[in-house]
């Protein structure tokens, strides 16, 4: 049994508290809380960009065992608010992983928190539906972190195209090589969301707020 002192709490829009342990970023942080019911990938799961700004609880109870690996990132640059797991494993078995979970969210700037009890967190958000919560230190007085939520506005739909057009081509050759080329508008896609690569083809990837000078890079039809 863990009886370390704690180190951080979240703070729910309804006044409930929950203390844990943090790892990753020592940060603030004010997100939308939504759980994920996976019990394997949070590899995937934090570095989806569906993610961006939103707290994710982990229902799955041990987080970090088999660590991260170079090759599973939907993402290179992850978005996700912050993590919410009742377990965090430091100590990853996997042959292939090169970094912790709590490596790449210092390296990211991504604040986790563990001990709580996912459980409840999530019959809460089921029950209750969409709320913000803030992940902080302990000596935060409750009555503080709701009123820094309630002046913090609801997150805004978040643009997480690139900023400039990027053409990703396929690498399976067939015998009739397909010669499409659409363009897509990264809202949230992964990198392995171009299924038409996988089969010779060719994407480009343009921001979603794209001029006319975006329109047709590479001459996509």
């Amino acid at each position: 049994m863990n009886m370390k002192p704690y180190t951080k709490k979240i703070v729910l829009e309804n006044g409930q508290e929950f203390y844990g342990y943090g790892f990753g970023a020592d940060k603030e942080a004010i997100c939308e809380i939504v759980f994920n019911t996976s019990m394997v990938g949070y590899q995937e799961i934090m570095s989806d960009p569906s993610y961006t700004d939103q707290m994710v609880v982990m229902t799955y109870p041990l987080i970090g065992n088999y660590g991260m690996t170079d090759e599973d990132y939907e993402t290179k640059n992850p978005t996700i608010g912050g993590m919410i797991v009742r377990e965090y494993n430091d100590s990853p078995s996997n042959f292939r992983y090169t970094k912790t979970l709590s490596e790449v969210f210092e390296e990211h700037a991504i604040p986790g928190i563990e001990g709580v009890d996912t459980r409840m967190l999530t019959r809460i958000i089921r029950n209750e539906g969409s709320q913000r919560v803030m992940i902080t230190s302990v000596e935060t007085p409750r009555e503080e972190a709701l009123a820094r939520m309630a002046a913090t506005p609801w997150p805004q739909a978040v643009d997480v195209a690139r900023a400039q057009p990027q053409v990703r081509r396929g690498g399976r050759r067939l015998r009739h090589q397909i010669q499409h080329h659409p363009p897509a508008e990264p809202r949230g896609m992964q990198r392995d969301g171009g299924a038409l690569r996988r089969y010779g083809g060719a994407d480009s990837r343009v921001p979603s707020r794209r001029t006319g000078a975006f329109e047709r890079p590479g001459r996509p039809e």
